[in-house]
C-alpha cells in the first residue's frame, strides 16, 4: 500500500515542485539569449568558406603548424650541446667493460630498452686508435640555402639594393646576392625565425624567432653581424617586428596568451614600453607613418577580430580600436600598410579597409580570398592574396592600375595553388614571395616576370593541422647533383655547382624516400601509400611503380652492384627486387617488431644490415634469410652506414638522447669521417669509426668523440647526405623545409 501524504507535506512537494519548473524556466531563457547572442554574431563575421578557414588556421590561429611550433616553444629546447669535455677523456679508456654501479640520470633517460646492444661486436684484433676520438681536420661551411619561411609569416622579403634581398629561412637570415647567386647569413637565433624586417636607411635587419625565450635581433645587412639581442620580456614567440620611421625603435608582438606589445630603444638594448595586446592572436604590427602620426611612437595592431592604433605614454601605451561604422565588418585581419594620408588593413575576406586616422573611409573590394601581404612606395600600393594574384593600386584614388596572375608560372611545380606572402619594390622592380616557396622578380615597366630566382620544397597544403616536413634525400654517383623528396608530393633535383632548382616532378603521393642507382641512371622513390616508383634521373620519367607495401615506405637503397633494391616499410618488413627483372620481388627479411627505420648494403651486397624504431639491429642475406649469429658478420665491409646502431657508431649519441634524437647519419666516401643529422638542429661530423668510450651494457658511454657541429636548421635534421667526391655535406631539415649545402673546407 503507498504512503498517504498529509496536507502539509502534499503543500510542500507542490512548492518544490513551482521551484524547480520556475529554475527549468529560468536555463530556457538563458539558453535563448544565447542563441540570440550567437546570431547576432554570426551576422557581424560572417560566414567565411573552408578554404578560408583553413588557410588562417595555417596563419597562426586553431592547430596550426605554426600552434605546434607555440607548444613547443612552450618547452625546454635542448640547448646547444658544449664541446667534448676534456675530463671525460681524462677518465680513461673502459675496454668495453660492464659496469655495475647504480644507473646514473642520464644512463635512465638513454632508452630504457637496448635490444641493439647484444648484436654489436668489434671487428677481429680490434685495436682502437686514440685520434678517431680527436675533432676532425675538416669543417663544414655553410654555402647556400634552398629555402624560404612562407607558411605562418608575410612581409617578410625586402630589397637591401638593386642586387640583394633579405629573408628568412629556418633558424638563419638569408641575404642573397641575384647578380652572382650566392649567398649571406646571419646565425644569431637557435629557432625558427618567423618574423623580418628591414629599414633601408638605417641599413639594419630586424628577427625574431620561436621558444620559450625568444629572442629578436638586430644585424647589420652588409656584414651580417649581429649589432643588438632584445630578450627577457616575450614568451613563447615572437610574430612580428616592425622599425620606427628612424630605425631607432622596434616594435614586436609575442605569441603569449595575451600577445604582448612592446617597443624598444634597440641601441640601448631598453624597452621603453610594453602592455598586453589581445586575447585574440595579433599577427602583425607597424609604426604608423601616416602624417597626422608620430612614426617613432604610433603603432598599429591588427589580428583576428582585432584593429588598434597605440600611442606610447611613459612606460605604457594609450590605446583606442578602430571605428568601422557601417563599410566594414568585425574579421580577421592580416596585415597593415601605410601611405601619406591612409592607414591600410587587408582582410580575411578579400577587402582593403581605408582608414581616415582611426576611422573607416572605404573598403574597397581587392581579391577573393585573404590580403597576405601590402607594401607601398609612397605613390602605389601592392596587395598579394590567398587568390595568386598581385594587384597594383593607386595610392590617392585606390583605382586598380595592374595585376598579375603568379599561379600562371610555368616554373612552379603546382600552379594552380600560389598564395602570395610578401612584397617588396625597387626601382620598378617587385620581389614576390609565396606559399610555394618561390620567390620571383616582376618588372613593373615590361608587365612580365622576369625570374623565378630561387626555389624550395613546400608543405601539405592539404593538412589542416601541419604543414608536413622534408625527408628525403640522395646524391647521384659521379654528379654534383642531389635529388630531394618530401609532403608536398614532388621530387626535385639540385644543381650543386650552379645552386639552383635543376628540374622538379610532381608526384601521384607524399614521397618519404629516395636512393639513386650506382650508374647514376635511375632513383627510387617510397611514398607513403606503401608504394615506391623507379624514375629516370635525367628527365624524371616513370618506368615502373610497384605497390607492395600496406604502410608507408620508410627507407630504400639500391646495392653497390646496381643488381638489387632493398625497400623497408612501416610495416616492420623489408622486401628485396630483382632489378634486372623488372623489380621482381626476390625477398622478404622478417624479423622486425616495428617500423624500419634504416637499411645498409655490405660492399660485395651479400648482406644487409637494418634498424628498427624498437632499438632493434638485424642482419640478413640477401635471400632474406636472417643472420641470427651477428658476431660472424663482425669484419664484413658495409658499403654505408646510415644505421644509427652499431659498433662503429657507439659514440655518435649526445647525453641524455633517446632513439630518435639521431635521425640519419652518412659514411663519407673516402670512409674517413662520419656526419650525422640530429633532433636538436645540428649536423655533426666525427672522424669514423665513431666510438668514444664504447657503451657498457647499460648504453653509458664514459666520454664521446669531438665533433665538428654545423647550425643552420632550426629543428629536427632528418637526413645527411655526403657529395661522391666528398666536398660537400647536404642536409635537409624536417619542419624548416630546407635544404642547406655545406662546403667541406
Amino acid at each position: 500500500m503507498g504512503q498517504t501524504l498529509s496536507a502539509e507535506q502534499q503543500k510542500q512537494a507542490e512548492e518544490q515542485l513551482q521551484k524547480q519548473s520556475e529554475v527549468v524556466t529560468k536555463l530556457y531563457s538563458v539558453i535563448e539569449q544565447q542563441n540570440m547572442l550567437l546570431a547576432e554574431m554570426s551576422k557581424t563575421t560572417d560566414e567565411y568558406d573552408e578554404a578560408d578557414e583553413k588557410d588562417l588556421e595555417h596563419d597562426l590561429s586553431g592547430e596550426s603548424e605554426i600552434e605546434g611550433v607555440v607548444q613547443r616553444a612552450g618547452r625546454d629546447r635542448r640547448t646547444r650541446e658544449e664541446a667534448v669535455d676534456p675530463k671525460e677523456k681524462e677518465a680513461g679508456e673502459v675496454d668495453f667493460k660492464v659496469f655495475e654501479e647504480d644507473a646514473t640520470e642520464e644512463e635512465r633517460n638513454f632508452m630504457a630498452t637496448k635490444p641493439w646492444l647484444g648484436a654489436m661486436a668489434p671487428p677481429s684484433n680490434f685495436k682502437k686508435d686514440p685520434a678517431w676520438d680527436e675533432k676532425p681536420n675538416i669543417a663544414l661551411q655553410l654555402e647556400y640555402v634552398y629555402g624560404y619561411r612562407a607558411r605562418g609569416c608575410r612581409n617578410n622579403i625586402y630589397w637591401v639594393d638593386e642586387s640583394r634581398i633579405v629573408y628568412p629561412a629556418a633558424a638563419l637570415g638569408v641575404v642573397l646576392n641575384l647578380s652572382n647567386n650566392t649567398q649571406q647569413f646571419f646565425k644569431g637565433h637557435d629557432d625558427d625565425v618567423i618574423c623580418l624586417d628591414f629599414h633601408k636607411k638605417a641599413n639594419v635587419v630586424a628577427t625574431g624567432q620561436v621558444g620559450k625565450t625568444p629572442s629578436i635581433c638586430v644585424w647589420d645587412v652588409d656584414s651580417c653581424q649581429e649589432l643588438a639581442c632584445l630578450k627577457g620580456f616575450h614568451k613563447r614567440g615572437i610574430i612580428s617586428v616592425a622599425f620606427s620611421a628612424d630605425g631607432s625603435r622596434i616594435a614586436s608582438v609575442g605569441l603569449d596568451n595575451n600577445h604582448s606589445i612592446a617597443v624598444y630603444d634597440w641601441k640601448r638594448g631598453s624597452c621603453l614600453a610594453k602592455t598586453k595586446g589581445d586575447t585574440y592572436r595579433i599577427l602583425e604590427v607597424r609604426f604608423n607613418t601616416t602624417k597626422t602620426a608620430d612614426g617613432n611612437n604610433d603603432i598599429v595592431t591588427v589580428g583576428q577580430k582585432h584593429i588598434k592604433f597605440w600611442s606610447m605614454a611613459g612606460g605604457s601605451f594609450r590605446e583606442k580600436r578602430a571605428l568601422l561604422g557601417r563599410k566594414g565588418r568585425r574579421q580577421t585581419n592580416t596585415t597593415v600598410a601605410f601611405t601619406a594620408d591612409y592607414t591600410l588593413v587587408g582582410t580575411m575576406d578579400g577587402s582593403m579597409y581605408i582608414f581616415k586616422g582611426r576611422r573607416l573611409w572605404e573598403a574597397v573590394a581587392s581579391h577573393t580570398g585573404m590580403i597576405q601581404c601590402m607594401q607601398c612606395d609612397g605613390v602605389n600600393v601592392y596587395t598579394g592574396g590567398k587568390d595568386g594574384k598581385l594587384n597594383m593600386w593607386d595610392g590617392r584614388r585606390f583605382d586598380k592600375i595592374n595585376s598579375w596572375n603568379m599561379n600562371k608560372q610555368k616554373e612552379l611545380p603546382t600552379p594552380a595553388r600560389n598564395r602570395l606572402r610578401a612584397v617588396d619594390i625597387l626601382g620598378g622592380k617587385l620581389i614576390v614571395g609565396t606559399i610555394a616557396g618561390e620567390i620571383s622578380i616582376i618588372d613593373i615597366a615590361s608587365h612580365n616576370m622576369v625570374s623565378v630566382v630561387h626555389s624550395a620544397h613546400h608543405g601539405d597544403w592539404k593538412d589542416k593541422h601541419a604543414y608536413g616536413e622534408l625527408w628525403g634525400l640522395t646524391p647521384v654517383p659521379g654528379q654534383k647533383m642531389v635529388f630531394t623528396c618530401g609532403d608536398d608530393a614532388t621530387v626535385r633535383c639540385w644543381d650543386i655547382v650552379n645552386r639552383k632548382m635543376k628540374s622538379s616532378e610532381d608526384l601521384f603521393c607524399q614521397a618519404i624516400c629516395l636512393s639513386c642507382s650506382p650508374n647514376g641512371m635511375d632513383v627510387a622513390v617510397g611514398f607513403k601509400d606503401g608504394s615506391f616508383s623507379v624514375m629516370a634521373t635525367d628527365d624524371m620519367t616513370e618506368s615502373i611503380r610497384v605497390r607492395q607495401f600496406r604502410q608507408r615506405v620508410t627507407c630504400i637503397k639500391f646495392s653497390p652492384d646496381g643488381s638489387y633494391l632493398a625497400v623497408g616499410s612501416a610495416d616492420s618488413t623489408i622486401c628485396i627486387f630483382d632489378v634486372s627483372d623488372e623489380y621482381s620481388l626476390m625477398a622478404r627479411c622478417r624479423g622486425h617488431s616495428s617500423t624500419i627505420t634504416h637499411l645498409d648494403w655490405c660492399s660485395h651486397s651479400k648482406y644487409l644490415q637494418t634498424t628498427s624504431a624498437g632499438c632493434e639491429l638485424l642482419f640478413y642475406e640477401r635471400d632474406g634469410t636472417q643472420v641470427t649469429r651477428s658476431r660472424s658478420l663482425k669484419d664484413v665491409e658495409w658499403a654505408t652506414q646510415e644505421c644509427t646502431f652499431g659498433w662503429n657508431v657507439q659514440g655518435i649519441w649526445p647525453k641524455y638522447s633517446d632513439a630518435t634524437d639521431v635521425n640519419m647519419l652518412a659514411l663519407s666516401n673516402s670512409r674517413k669521417y662520419l656526419a650525422s643529422a640530429e633532433d636538436s638542429g645540428c649536423i655533426k661530423v666525427y672522424n669514423y669509426p665513431c666510438i668514444g668510450s664504447g657503451l657498457d651494457r647499460r648504453g653509458k658511454l664514459r666520454y664521446r668523440p669531438d665533433s665538428f657541429r654545423g647550425y643552420g636548421h632550426s629543428e629536427h635534421v632528418t637526413n645527411v647526405a655526403w657529395l661522391s667526391d666528398d666536398s660537400y655535406v647536404m642536409s635537409t631539415g624536417g619542419a624548416d623545409l630546407c635544404v642547406m649545402q655545406w662546403k667541406v673546407v
